[in-house]
């Protein structure tokens, strides 16, 4: 199970999963949930051999995919737990040159495969060119996955099963994934009372967004009234257009006495000063109770390490929630990509990269059949101060002799001395001289 921790990380890194987390996190924050879709890449190359000879390459590996909420189906939309749904439904759009190529892999007669054709149906399809993903002279065909638990006779065990179709095609009959859990983990951002759908941060945001801009629009418009205010004219007296431009001419005919009194200004009505610091005290407060505040965006210096924390600590806890369901998500992508390594790995080795190096642990699959995983996230906290500050830290240990050369120069922030390495090694290879001896 450590070998499988450290395996994980090598899955991660080649999977871009910090990328696919951040999207997922983007997606809840807008929609109110995030889907990370795993699914079996069978053309996928690992460099790993089944032989000494290296003439029989090993294909086959998970891969990864950011889905759209709205493309996502739940058997039971009034439960949350994914895998109490009774089936699951993926939908997507693919050329219709890939799917007959699929077809045709899966065994599907030609006069079938000739029924795949496109269509436009994607009016439920998200995204933004998902209204009409055929523009661009792409011939594109809606696919619909179905994720479903077969159980045996006597109702005590299940396998999960899946099936891919069109409108008029089977592209893959149903087969077993060979897993025991749907392939999907889900990141509610705000959870509902017995719905599979979470809320967003922005459905809360709204109203204090439209606040926000009616304040601010009403500011540009009394700032622009005052600095051009609205001309009344006596259309009897002028009878030429009146732009209002500077040094316009404007003729006038007929009138008797001062000629002001053709044309005026209207004085605008007074403008409170304090409007705009309510408009600022207004996007101060929204930011705070969202928990963005100096420290989350970053708008603050880095001079006391103490203080950073204590601002930091004080800006996540309105995302304590949040953060703990991340990693629950993080845990059951875990759980899911462990069922695949045991269900489709067979025998292969597993690389592996620790502190002591990288070697590549033997790995049987069948061996762990009915092993019981568990999984739990080790969070570190991360610096929100500066290099700056961290050099000036090791300064002061190293002026108080609690760091030796050796210790201190190792802990610099990388970058910081050209060639670290080489003067490293020629500090160890450096002769001890008599004043050392004498001082020892």
């Amino acid at each position: 199970m450590s070998a499988m921790s450290d395996y994980f990380r090598v899955q991660s890194e080649r999977l871009q999963f910090d990328d696919k987390k951040e999207r997922v996190l983007r997606n809840a924050y807008n929609a109110g949930t995030g889907v990370l879709y795993t699914y079996w890449d069978p053309q996928a190359k690992t460099g790993l051999y089944a032989d000494e000879m290296r003439r029989t390459p090993i294909t086959g590996d998970i891969a990864c995919e950011v889905l759209d909420v709205e493309n996502v189906y739940f058997g039971d939309p009034t439960n949350d737990d994914v895998q109490a749904q009774p089936f699951i439904i993926v939908a997507n759009r693919q050329t219709v040159d890939s799917v007959r190529r699929e077809a045709k892999a899966n065994g599907v007669a030609d006069e079938e495969i000739a029924r795949i054709t496109a269509d436009d149906s994607t009016e439920y399809m998200a995204g933004e060119l998902g209204a009409n993903g055929d523009k661009n002279g792409v011939a594109k065909v809606t696919v619909l996955t179905k994720f479903y638990k077969e159980w045996n006779t006597t109702g005590t065990a299940y396998t999960v099963k899946a099936v891919k179709v069109t409108d008029k095609v089977t592209v893959r009959p149903p087969w077993d994934t060979g897993l025991h859990r749907y392939p999907f983990a889900v990141y509610l951002w705000e959870r509902r009372r017995n719905c599979a759908y979470g809320d967003s941060e922005v459905t809360y945001l709204i109203p204090n967004q439209i606040a926000i801009n009616r304040m601010i629009t009403a500011s540009v418009w009394a700032v622009m009234v005052m600095g051009m205010p609205i001309m009344v004219v006596d259309g009897d007296a002028v009878t030429g257009p009146v732009t209002n431009e500077p040094g316009q001419i404007i003729t006038v005919n007929g009138v008797e006495g001062d000629v002001r009194q053709v044309a005026g200004f209207l004085n605008p009505p007074q403008f409170s000063p304090a409007f705009s610091d309510n408009v600022e005290q207004m996007i101060a407060q929204t930011l705070t109770q969202s928990g963005a505040n100096n420290a989350a965006l970053g708008d603050i210096r880095p001079d006391n390490a103490s203080a950073i924390i204590a601002v930091r600590e004080a800006a996540t806890m309105p995302l304590t929630m949040q953060k703990n369901r991340f990693y629950t998500f993080v845990e059951d992508v875990a759980r899911i990509w462990a069922d695949y390594w045991i269900a489709h790995y067979g025998r292969r080795a597993l690389k592996v990269v620790e502190e002591n190096g990288t070697w590549y642990m033997p790995f049987d699959g069948e061996r762990y059949r009915d092993l019981l995983i568990t999984t739990r996230i080790d969070v570190g906290t991360s610096n929100l101060w500066s290099e700056a500050q961290s050099i000036a830290t090791l300064d002061n240990l190293f002026d108080r002799k609690v760091l030796d050369v050796s210790q201190y120069l190792s802990r610099l922030p990388r970058g910081t001395v050209p060639n670290l390495e080489g003067l490293m090694r020629e500090l160890k290879e450096r002769p001890v001289t008599e004043e050392v001896l004498l001082n020892e």
